[in-house]
C-alpha cells in the first residue's frame, strides 16, 4: 500500500455516501472535494496508485461534487 491508498483510508473517504454528505456543512464538502484532487495529483506526479484505488477516488470525487452540486456549490475541476 502506497503512501496515497493509506490516506483514502485514514481520511476515511471509503465511508463517503450521498448520506453521510449530506450532513456535514458546505465548508467540510468543499474541503474534502479539494482533499480528492490533492490525492489525485500526488497520484499524477508521484505516488501511483492500482486501479481499483484510483476508481474509487474518482467514483468518491463525483459523489461529492454531486453533493455540491445539489447544494448549488460551483463545481469547475474535473479530475483529469
Amino acid at each position: 500500500m502506497n503512501i496515497i491508498e493509506q490516506y483514502l483510508l485514514d481520511m476515511r473517504l471509503d465511508e463517503v455516501d450521498k448520506s453521510s454528505l449530506k450532513k456535514i456543512p458546505n465548508k467540510e464538502l468543499v474541503n474534502m472535494h479539494y482533499r480528492t484532487h490533492q490525492l489525485h495529483s500526488l497520484h499524477k506526479k508521484k505516488h501511483p496508485i492500482n486501479r481499483s484505488y484510483l476508481k474509487f477516488l474518482i467514483k468518491t470525487h463525483d459523489t461529492i461534487v454531486k453533493e455540491m452540486l445539489d447544494r448549488n456549490i460551483n463545481h469547475n475541476s474535473p479530475l483529469r
